[in-house]
């Protein structure tokens, strides 16, 4: 998590924009995360977990650049 808090949890879906995990802890609908390399946002709040929007790619080719 943002705050440096690391949360065991098991994976139940994924996809190019988000995946969905299943554990005990909730954190804060908005916080930020991180998953692997991969940066992004607390979702929404499951039954069994919560669920991630993954932060868009920036622009890497040549002569794009990031909003």
């Amino acid at each position: 998590l943002s705050d440096g808090v690391v949360i065991q949890a098991n994976v139940v879906d994924v996809s190019v924009t988000g995946a969905a995990f299943e554990c005990l802890e909730r954190p804060r609908v908005g916080e930020g995360l991180r998953v692997g390399e991969m940066s992004g946002r607390v979702a929404r709040i499951l039954d069994n977990g919560f669920a991630v929007v993954f932060d868009p790619p920036e622009a890497t080719a040549a002569g794009h650049e990031a909003a």
